[in-house]
């Protein structure tokens, strides 16, 4: 069937062109769906309790994005400092009321070409004991118990006006102080009585708090009969006494018992102090640090004695503390490491604060959780070094956080937040895609278009609908010539028709990288520096090496990443066309086993390069696999990071069409093909073995990968080009003088490649080009997540020590930003040296047709440009006098008024050997 359809797609298409040279015309558009009005609304809570933390959000009467939102309220009633306003949410901490309040809100925002939109919001305010507002508590009805039994106690609760209860909280109130067993907040409360000398109320209350803040008590009684023979201790907790803030002072207590032996001391302080350390609290002299209080006030100390018999008895002290001079906290350094977070993973919560007074501090972390957002598991969350937890993410969410640093008497706080990205959906396994086979990542993906009949039948009611078959898969070439037909365009339509490629191009997935932006936090993203495109006898380099020796060699440099790229025409043999000197006792060893001391590895190169690269790999260092693919044709090419391989000399690759290779490209890794992999395009226009004959006779449409023509469905992983390689700078022998500004306009997403290319044994030194990659750490996923996001950049040989930061608007490179036509971006660029000498640092800012935009001398420059639909992306060439020593990747920009998304994170199948397939 998948013959049959493509032969009429090829008929169709080549009889339309043939009729749009001769001057005829057909015009296609498309179709456009009226969406009824949009009508906004702001949701949360009406009525609210004082001193709660609550949030409103705008949400659309339909699912779509609510964009950015401007918000207004009383700053008479709400302190700004307990206001948080996001992009269409605010957090408000309610204020205190004695009686009902009303707090107005307002959201508005301004699109162009349409009328303010405003959403007002009133939300009334009431204490929290409200009487016809707070949860219904009863705890029972009083009882009574013999001494030292173990009872239960049950409260039942509802909240009113539609909300739920959140917490229980239970205390006792007076009496001898009842052991509690398990927990003090849920709606069972176990106690073990105490002993008494004589029948003795104990009073509880138990709390109920709703999700509204609004809580509710009631106390039960309950009566400790006197049934032991048991004389309870003597305990005296000492005089009453006063004490300054934030010194330490000590007790000195007795305690006996007159019919045995004690066995047990403790010292606790009260609520709100019970919180308090309290050195050498199981002896009769303790001490402690008094509380740092702003006002006066009476510190509560408890000493318990208990007996062999298991009577307790308790005594109080009390303690007036005076308040003195105090100097707030400071909050020196606070932030989360990484910035950018995955699911599942845990982040570091760091702080770091002082206080003039060399009081103790007390920190604590509080997620500010907006509505339907994830909540962090956290630990340590008192303490200035802390950690979070991520849950499973569904989507992004920018998580926020307060720190909280007391001194025991002034609070000081900070926000701070990061970044968590939801993980791209599971790729179907083998069952999945035996039951729904033309789902995305199943080996008929590509061909659902000739497969799926609703596509045929979209070209019957419109033939220019983009649902319609013929319209998939013309491509923007005969698009073009259908647009504006003419002797050029559609002599270009149907010179890339005449190549089998080109259609099959046109099929599978429509996944540019600029759907999405790149996640990035600039605290804890760093720059690796590595070798990539190394070559070893597992190929044509030198006889006798491994890629194990390629990362013993760019390790021992002190680099951070190594990516070997032998030629995959060897890896299915063992055969070396190696080169350099080769003792005759050795013939067999350098032609054939490669390896004289693992010599069964030459029947395995591809699995033995994973090993090696694994082997190498620690937390300084990481080492990966990938391989080069070689057409005499169209070019060479970097795969890494792919489970398989795939050879151009053994196929229509070396020099027919590229077709074989970009169908293995997109094809799932888990059926053989190279949908993982990371594509890089290798020192562009040297393989013209076609194009040196035919330049003067047209030159040949292949040459350069079919002149750098975009594949959509290899967008997304096609992320380099090579403009460094060897000890040669390769770009400005493109088209206008880069090949880099060359394959970018014609739609690819590149960042610019040093490649090292190394055949020799000199593998990572300085006099060879490097790649810096920008990314959250050296592991494998995220040195593979950097080259997704064209987080990286390139240096040359000898100015391997050089760094360059390229941002716009905060941004770093290999962003894609949106922005309205005419709005101003602020670009900053910054070039360190380091060890390396650059004597005459200069910057270009380079656009679309290769043309730059501006120029900058010094190591440092901040400029302005004003976005326009024709500016689609800008990078930075650095030049040391005439010669170019550096490369940025772009920054892409897009017309809109909203943000793009992040990018989800991409799947990295892991490197477990046990999985590893042979060739």
């Amino acid at each position: 069937m998948y013959k049959s359809c493509v032969h009429l797609v090829w008929i169709f298409l080549l009889s339309t062109l043939l009729s749009a040279c001769g001057g005829s015309s057909v015009s296609i558009t498309k179709s456009s769906n009226d969406n009824s009005a949009v009508v906004f609304y702001i949701i949360g809570d009406t009525e609210v309790a004082s001193n709660t933390i609550n949030t409103l959000r705008v949400v659309p009467s339909i699912n779509g994005d609510t964009g950015r939102w401007d918000w207004q309220f009383d700053n008479t009633q709400l302190d700004e400092d307990a206001v948080l306003i996001g992009r269409d949410s605010i957090s408000y901490t309610a204020p205190t009321v004695s009686q009902a309040t009303i707090l107005s809100f307002r959201a508005e925002r301004s699109l162009p070409g349409q009328e303010l939109q405003t959403i007002n919001k009133s939300i009334g305010v009431y204490p929290a004991d409200d009487q016809s507002r707070r949860p219904l508590v009863n705890a029972g009805s009083d009882l009574s118990a013999e001494e030292a039994a173990t009872i239960a106690l049950r409260v039942i609760t509802s909240a009113q006006g539609g909300r739920s209860i959140r917490a229980i909280e239970w205390q006792q109130q007076s009496g001898p102080t009842a052991e509690i067993v398990g927990a003090a907040d849920q709606d069972i409360l176990t106690i073990k009585l105490p002993q008494v000398d004589s029948s003795v109320p104990l009073v509880f209350r138990v709390f109920a708090y709703d999700s509204g803040g609004f809580t509710g008590f009631d106390d039960i009684e309950v009566s400790v009969l006197d049934t032991f023979v048991n004389a309870l201790p003597l305990v005296d907790a000492g005089l009453d006494r006063e004490a300054y803030a934030n010194t330490e002072i000590e007790f000195n207590g007795s305690a006996s018992d007159s019919d045995g032996e004690l066995v047990s001391l403790l010292w606790e302080a009260l609520a709100p102090d019970q919180a308090l350390n309290i050195r050498n609290s199981d002896t009769l002299k303790p001490s402690l640090i008094t509380p740092n209080v702003s006002v006066d006030r009476v510190m509560e100390i408890r000493l318990t004695a208990t007996d062999d018999k298991g009577g307790s008895t308790s005594d109080t002290v009390s303690v007036l503390i005076l308040a003195a001079v105090n100097q707030p906290p400071e909050i020196r350094d606070a932030y989360i490491d990484p910035g950018v977070a995955y699911s599942g993973e845990t982040v570091a919560l760091l702080a770091e604060a002082q206080d003039a007074d060399g009081n103790i501090l007390y920190y604590k972390w509080r997620q500010l959780v907006e509505e339907n957002q994830a909540i962090l598991t956290m630990t340590d969350d008192d303490r200035a070094t802390a950690t979070a937890t991520l849950p499973t993410l569904t989507s992004n969410y920018i998580f926020k956080l307060k720190l909280e640093v007391s001194d025991g008497r002034d609070t000081v706080t900070r926000d701070v937040s990061f970044q968590g990205i939801a993980n791209v959906e599971p790729q179907p396994n083998l069952f999945n895609c035996l039951s729904q086979p033309l789902q995305q990542g199943c080996p008929l993906w590509p061909l659902a278009p000739v497969l799926n009949p609703d596509d045929f039948t979209a070209c019957a009611t419109d033939p220019g609908s983009s649902e319609c078959i013929f319209t998939k898969i013309a491509g923007p070439a005969v698009l073009a010539c259908l647009d504006a037909p003419g002797p050029q365009t559609c002599g270009v339509a149907l010179a890339n028709v005449a190549d089998p490629s080109y259609v099959l191009e046109q099929l599978g997935e429509e996944d540019s990288a600029g759907r999405c932006n790149p996640a990035f936090d600039e605290r804890s993203f760093e720059h690796y520096i590595g070798a990539l495109h190394e070559h070893t006898a597992y190929s044509d380099g030198t006889y006798l090496s491994r890629p194990a020796d390629v990362f013993d060699s760019v390790k021992a440099a002190g680099l951070d990443f190594a990516g070997s790229s032998d030629h995959s025409d060897n890896m299915a043999i063992p055969l070396s066309a190696g080169r350099g000197d080769c003792a005759l006792e050795q013939t067999l060893d350098c032609l054939i086993f490669v390896d004289e001391n693992n010599r069964s590895d030459a029947f395995r190169e591809w699995l033995a390069t994973q090993e090696q690269a694994l082997a190498a790999s620690d937390e300084d260092f990481t080492a990966f696999r990938g391989f080069e693919w070689t057409s005499d044709r169209f070019g060479h090419a970097n795969v890494f990071f792919s489970r398989n391989i795939i050879n151009a000399k053994t196929g229509p690759g070396y020099a027919l069409t590229m077709a074989r290779f970009w169908q293995w490209f997109s094809y799932p890794a888990e059926f053989g093909g190279g949908s993982d992999g990371l594509l890089s395009f290798n020192h562009p226009g040297r393989e013209d073995a076609i194009e040196s004959v035919a330049e003067n006779l047209g030159g040949d449409p292949g040459f350069t990968f079919n002149d750098f023509r975009y594949v959509k469905a290899a967008d997304y992983r096609t992320v380099g080009i090579e403009v460094f390689g060897k000890g040669s700078e390769y770009d400005s022998g493109g088209p206008l003088g880069s090949w880099l500004s060359y394959a970018l306009d014609k739609g690819w997403y590149l960042g610019p490649v040093g490649s090292e290319d190394h055949h020799d044994t000199r593998w990572g030194d300085a006099d060879l080009p490097k790649t810096v990659l920008v990314a959250r750490s050296r592991s494998r996923d995220d040195l593979r997540e950097a080259m997704l996001a064209r987080r990286f950049y390139a240096v040359a040989q000898n100015y391997n020590d050089i760094r360059i930061d390229f941002r716009i608007d905060g941004q770093a490179m290999g962003s894609r930003l949106r922005h309205v036509t005419g709005s101003d971006l602020n670009l900053k660029l910054r070039l360190e040296s380091n060890a390396a000498t650059v004597s005459a640092p200069r910057f270009e800012l380079v656009g679309p047709g290769n043309s730059v935009i501006a120029k900058s001398s010094g190591s440092f420059w901040e400029t302005t440009l004003v976005s326009s639909p024709a500016l689609k992306y800008v990078f930075v060439r650095v030049f040391d006098g005439d010669r170019p020593i550096a490369f940025s990747a772009p920054i892409w920009l897009q017309e809109g008024d909203q943000p793009l998304a992040n990018c989800a994170v991409p799947q990295v199948w892991k490197d477990e050997p046990a999985l590893l397939p042979s060739i």
